[in-house]
């Protein structure tokens, strides 16, 4: 925490750095106070405040914590109201409420799914605060990734996002998948590679999605492209409709693959 709250004053108020960017920023806050947000369910656990010195010399850094066990007792009143974080709360209590079988906690994906992208249509949520909110859920309701994608389409999120939400979504979840097998390793290449792989595939469920049956070679060329012409297939893939029209596309656009 503090930590962040160290780069961020430098970010806004560091001299040098900020007169170099100081045109892009945004005028700086006259504070910034951190929170913590604690999603475990221990409600005894409180982290204290950052101390780094030596005696009477040092920094001490005080920031606010927000516990979301503390909201138990409160889940029905929250039950209806608009504001963002009141959104948070009730995913987590849902997430939590359910335990660990597999079938409630799709069952718990489904419906918070169906409330945002209902309040993204309604206009209570944004777009962005519709894939936060599922971000947020991603990282607590660890379904299968298989599952979780089903779930998305069933509910139509994939619909309501914006193809480089969907894409942020996804290169995530590759970028996981391959540090958790040691593909990558922490090396850069590797995790470009698993990034890639996430794009690719989720441009060929895009395809999918429309109907667009791929050859197995035009799947593994896909496979082969590097991150930017991916991007630029994903973005492409809205005006694309039968499978030449892919083969069209990538012998205009990744003819060197």
């Amino acid at each position: 925490m503090y930590a962040y709250a160290a780069l961020l004053y430098l970010r806004y108020r560091g001299g040098r750095a900020r007169r170099q960017t100081q045109e892009a920023l945004s005028p700086p806050p006259s504070g910034i106070v951190g929170v913590a947000i604690l999603t475990d369910s221990n409600a005894t656990w409180r982290p204290g405040d950052f101390h780094w010195g030596w005696g009477d010399f040092g920094i001490h850094y005080r920031y606010r914590v927000l516990k979301l066990a503390d909201w138990r007792a409160q889940g029905t009143e929250l039950a209806d109201d608009p504001r963002l974080f009141a959104w948070v709360i009730r995913t987590w209590l849902a997430v939590r409420g359910a335990g660990r079988a597999l079938d409630a906690q799709a069952t718990v994906r489904r419906s918070i799914g169906r409330a945002a992208v209902a309040a993204r249509r309604q206009g209570t949520l944004t777009a962005p605060q519709a894939i936060a909110i599922y971000t947020f859920l991603d990282a607590l309701n660890t379904l299968p990734d298989d599952l979780a994608e089903a779930i998305d389409r069933e509910v139509q999120l994939i619909e309501e996002a914006t193809m480089q939400e969907v894409l942020n979504r996804y290169e995530r979840r590759a970028l996981e998948r391959g540090l958790a097998t040691g593909h990558a390793a922490g090396h850069a290449a590797g995790r470009e590679e698993g990034v890639a792989y996430g794009m690719a595939t989720v441009v060929l469920k895009l395809l999918a999605a429309k109907g667009i049956a791929l050859a197995d070679a035009t799947t593994t060329r896909i496979h082969a492209l590097d991150r930017d012409t991916l991007l630029g297939l994903t973005e492409a893939s809205l005006g694309l409709d039968t499978p030449a029209d892919v083969d069209r596309w990538l012998m205009q656009h990744a003819s060197a693959e």
